[in-house]
């Protein structure tokens, strides 16, 4: 059963009916004793009276009385009997007692006579030396005890549907904020998503919480989309309008070395694009990692092993531009807590980016140092540096400052190396070396 509205029904309805089965049974029990008790009590008195009027005139008999079957008054008189002994004769009784003592014992006692079973009281009278049997057949205390469950157990039948009415209508009202809570999910597009408002009842305020989250995350991701695809289609229409141009040029070319410097500006054209692309879609993936703080993939790691790696894999590139690398780590293999791919890809882009800065004949230096509970990680360059202003812009998307005119950035590097350190909660730094030319740029870490 998948409908809440019938599950919840079906619940009510059950406990009401084995409710109302529980109370009737009780009652059918409780008048059953009572209806007992009435019964033996007129029987009793029925004794009383038989005593008070028959035993006085007992000599007026010398034989057995039997009361005639026409002065029955009504049906159920057939159903009661009486006799009256004395010393073994019997003296009276009614039209439907047996010749038979109907008791021999005295007080109430359950006989069966021809198949039928009847309730006797017997009193002994000493006086006379004579016993009194009144009886009755249980059949007139099972047709009230039957009515009575009747009268009880019949109106459930009546009321069952009246009520199953009315609890399917309460039930609906009581679930109406879950159909608005669905019209309200039905009207957000991708274009457009709402969240549920928080007047809810509390019962369902966890749904509404996590649908919320929900939309919250979708929508987060949505405009994460359509930031990317507008970056990369304002950032990828200069370069792709240049390898227009160049390729123009090419085919316009008079000389081979025409063409040869043409098609050269176009290879410089797809790695400047190529390397805009590979950017983006590390930011893409950082994205959702810097927003919900993940801390997927962490590990205790030296930071000097990753420093190690990066430089020896961007030394290549340093000499080719004639730009000295160098490493300076302590002796301590102290550790933090982070990722390595990320922590890899932080240092890879402050080393790229200082080795794009410099100059040639510069140097850069990567440095591990601890101070107290921090793990400083610093890139410095000998290139010109930035100016103050520029410092403020310096983690921005796609800026590039004053003095990137010759290099092949994309003003990406230092935006992915803020999301990396946001998502490990380190903090950047930016300085001037000790020498006082270029740019210097410390991560702290805090140390495992």
């Amino acid at each position: 059963m998948k409908s809440i509205r019938f599950r919840l029904l079906a619940s009510v309805l059950t406990l009401f009916v084995v409710s109302w089965i529980v109370v009737a049974g009780f009652a059918f029990t409780k008048a059953e004793h009572e209806i007992e008790e009435v019964f033996d009590a007129e029987l009793s008195q029925s004794a009383q009276v038989l005593v008070g009027i028959i035993i006085p005139r007992l000599g007026q008999w010398d034989q057995t009385l039997s009361l005639d079957d026409d002065l029955v008054g009504h049906i159920y008189e057939t159903k009661i009997s009486f006799q009256v002994w004395r010393d073994s004769g019997l003296l009276i009784k009614s039209a439907t007692a047996p010749d038979l003592p109907l008791a021999r014992v005295e007080g109430y006692s359950d006989q069966v006579i021809d198949g039928r079973k009847w309730r006797v009281f017997t009193r002994f009278d000493s006086r006379t030396s004579s016993k009194i049997h009144v009886a009755e057949l249980y059949e007139i205390r099972n047709e009230l005890v039957e009515y009575i469950a009747l009268g009880v157990i019949a109106p459930m039948f009546f009321a069952l549907p009246i009520l199953a009415l009315l609890f399917w209508v309460a039930i609906t009202h009581g679930l109406a904020p879950l159909s608005k809570a669905a019209r309200d999910v039905s009207k957000s597009s991708p274009e457009e998503i709402s969240v549920l408002h928080e007047d809810v009842p509390n019962e369902i305020k966890p749904l509404a919480g996590a649908i919320n989250n929900l939309l919250t995350r979708i929508k987060t991701t949505l405009d994460r989309e359509r930031r990317f695809t507008a970056d990369a289609a304002h950032e990828l229409r200069t370069p792709l309008a240049s390898l227009r141009v160049q390729s123009q040029v090419a085919l316009r070319a008079k000389t081979d070395k025409e063409q040869k410097n043409a098609l050269q500006q176009i290879i410089s054209g797809v790695d400047r694009a190529t390397r805009m692309v590979e950017q983006l879609l590390t930011l893409a993936r950082l994205e959702p990692l810097h927003e919900s703080g993940s801390g997927s993939g962490f590990k205790n790691i030296s930071l000097a092993t990753v420093a190690t790696e990066v430089v020896s894999d961007l030394a290549n590139i340093a000499h080719g531009k004639s730009i000295d690398i160098s490493m300076d780590v302590h002796k301590d293999d102290v550790r933090v807590r982070a990722n390595p791919d990320m922590l890899s890809i932080l240092l890879r882009n402050l080393v790229d980016n200082a080795i794009r800065y410099t100059p040639p004949g510069g140097d850069v230096r990567v440095m591990i140092e601890h101070k107290n509970a921090v793990e400083q990680l610093v890139v410095e360059d000998s290139g010109s540096g930035v100016v103050d202003w520029e410092k403020d812009h310096l983690f921005n998307r796609f800026f590039r400052g004053g003095n990137s005119s010759n290099s092949t950035g994309c003003g990406l590097g230092l935006s992915i190396v803020q999301r990396i350190a946001e998502i490990h909660n380190a903090k950047i730094n930016l300085g001037v070396p000790s020498s006082g030319k270029g740019l210097r740029i410390t991560v702290d870490f805090e140390v495992v």
